[in-house]
């Protein structure tokens, strides 16, 4: 049986070369979402910790502030108030927000047993859905774009994949508030960040003049 592509990326594909590049730079740890240099980095990271466990009362007090109420003070009132916050306010305002979120969380949910480590799970879904939104075009169907996709990111990575990680990712997008929203934002373009160098090119098989026999207009 085929391993889930979040587990185990095909060994010699893209998609495993990128997921490999990114954990050279930091592996998938608290201390790198709290500490790494890059910003970018911790910006991911942190992100990832979220995908993987969404239940804050069970991370570190310390990674909620750095990953979710610092944030939302730059967001809200700008980064020098941030800066200015007095660190046990900011820690004080992140314990809360667990307990308010332990509060709220139905009785399954506080006593569902974590789940399976999936480290490279967010890295997968941003770099999947960074390639479709740089990949799609007017003249490509949903079927088409998911095979693209699959191509650049392969070999050994079938269209339907690709389909059920875009699905799966919009699903998700869908249930979260504005501030998650922006979250997930934000992670996306700190990792295409981290992947500057990566260039997603489409297929010729599926150039307008190729896929629909038609021309692209010339310049005036």
């Amino acid at each position: 049986m085929t391993r889930p592509i979040y587990i185990e990326q095909p060994r010699g594909s893209a998609l495993h070369r990128y997921v490999a590049a990114l954990n050279a730079m930091a592996p998938p740890t608290y201390e790198q979402a709290l500490s790494h240099p890059n910003p970018d980095v911790r910006t991911v990271r942190r992100f990832a910790f979220l995908q993987q466990e969404p239940r804050l009362w069970k991370h570190p007090t310390e990674f909620v502030k750095a990953a979710i109420i610092i944030p939302d003070i730059e967001q809200r009132y700008g980064v020098e108030t941030a800066a200015g916050l007095n660190p046990r306010i900011a820690e004080d305002m992140a314990q809360a927000q667990q307990e308010l979120a332990e509060a709220k969380a139905t009785a399954a949910q506080r006593n569902a047993p974590p789940e399976r480590p999936r480290e490279n799970e967010a890295l997968v879904v941003f770099i999947i859905m960074a390639a479709w939104r740089e990949l799609r075009r007017d003249w490509l169907t949903e079927t088409a774009t998911y095979e693209a996709v699959a191509e650049v990111l392969g070999p050994g990575i079938k269209a339907k994949v690709i389909r059920d990680a875009y699905k799966r990712f919009n699903q998700r997008f869908s249930t979260l508030d504005d501030e998650q929203r922006l979250l997930v934002s934000v992670a996306m373009a700190a990792l295409r960040e981290q992947l500057a160098n990566v260039v997603f090119e489409l297929p010729a098989a599926y150039s307008l003049e190729r896929h629909t026999g038609k021309r692209k207009p010339r310049p005036n």
